[in-house]
């Protein structure tokens, strides 16, 4: 997240960082086998953010 302000500012200009889209794959995979994992086991997910 510290990196989100340089990361969305050259998004929104049309240019996606090198290496980014693979981060965001694995990132969204990791919360996928999380997120599955506590419905099988009916257990319950919390999530921090720091800012």
């Amino acid at each position: 997240m510290r990196q989100a302000p340089e990361v969305l500012s050259g998004i929104i200009r049309g240019r996606i960082p090198v290496g980014y889209l693979e981060d965001l794959e694995g990132t969204l995979i990791d919360l996928w086998e999380v997120y599955d994992l506590a419905a099988r086991e009916a257990l319950c997910v919390a999530q921090v953010y720091e800012g």
